[in-house]
């Protein structure tokens, strides 16, 4: 469960042409693109945080064998 009063538990799907990525339960989800590697193709994150245990988290979303 949730220790903090700053933190909730969220689902998240993404759905693609080729099927989805669920996650069950992601710390104050987040979602951005960003071009982080700059190659002219925006990169795909999700982000979870709480601020009381001070953890932070950063999945980044790529296509199957990518190695960028």
């Amino acid at each position: 469960g949730i220790s903090c009063n700053d933190a909730d538990f969220n689902k998240v799907r993404l759905t693609y042409p080729t099927g989805e990525i669920v996650i069950d339960s992601l710390i104050n989800a987040s979602f951005f693109e960003y071009d982080l590697n700059m190659d002219g193709q925006k990169e795909q994150y999700l982000l979870g945080a709480r601020s009381c245990n001070q953890e932070f988290v950063i999945l980044r979303i790529r296509k199957i064998n990518d190695t960028k």
